[in-house]
């Protein structure tokens, strides 16, 4: 983040940890509790995940409440959703 020009709901802090890892965005999770950061990560074409009970998080591919219980098969199985 102390590299990044743009702050959310730009898409520049995620699509440069995608670079640096070499994926593409469409290769890649987001996991965001604000609206800005979902509008960025759907703006760089990352499939997100919305945390919390905020209604504006809706914008999210898909939304849990916490992550407390989140197991690998649930992971995958939001993602196949």
């Amino acid at each position: 983040g102390n590299k990044t020009t743009k702050s959310k709901p730009h898409p520049e802090v995620f699509l440069m940890g995608a670079d640096a890892l070499e994926l593409n965005p469409n290769e890649c999770l987001v996991i965001e509790d604000s609206i800005k950061g979902l509008e960025a990560a759907n703006t760089g074409g990352f499939f997100s995940i919305g945390v919390g009970d905020d209604t504006g998080l809706n914008i999210a591919d898909a939304v849990v409440l916490n992550m407390s219980n989140m197991t690998f098969e649930r992971l995958v199985g939001l993602l196949e959703k």
